[in-house]
């Protein structure tokens, strides 16, 4: 009797263990593809995906199941000068994206024009309950800056 009750015991605490795992494993998830530059994350809430391709936004939102945002312009950062209007949805040169863990960095956002060059880091932190993202913008030299957004 005390095997027999032993080894349920442990099948079942291997049973919850495999259990928590596949959850966990569920419930957050990158998939990054470089050779179509896009990058897939999300948890069960919110899901999001990043085009890169000689381009920064976010291409595609979904909250709890329901697609919110899937338009080939996308969330973007922009900012217009008396010059001109300047965004992420067409870049010089592709960014560089790298995933470490559950963090998702997008560097070498570079645009503007002859006002200046406008350069910006994204990073996305990816975990089972939310995803947090901070964004640096700085600006080659002081111009004026009649309106400014980027994706928050």
């Amino acid at each position: 009797m005390y095997l027999i009750r032993n080894v349920i015991f442990s099948l079942l605490i291997s049973c919850l263990s495999f259990t928590c795992v596949t959850v966990v494993a569920q419930v957050s998830a990158i998939r990054h593809n470089t050779e179509s530059k896009l990058v897939n994350f999300g948890n069960n809430k919110i899901r999001m995906t990043l085009s890169y391709d000689g381009k920064a936004t976010i291409a595609a939102l979904q909250v709890n199941g329901q697609q919110v945002i899937s338009h080939p312009s996308g969330i973007y950062s922009e900012v217009r000068t008396p010059r001109g209007t300047y965004s992420t949805q067409r870049l010089a040169a592709s960014p560089r994206v790298s995933v470490a863990g559950n963090i998702i960095t997008v560097a070498g956002i570079v645009y503007g024009g002859e006002d200046a060059t406008i350069t910006e880091k994204w990073k996305f932190t990816v975990s089972a309950t939310d995803i947090k993202y901070a964004i640096d913008r700085s600006f080659s030299k002081d111009i004026l800056v009649e309106e400014s957004s980027f994706p928050t």
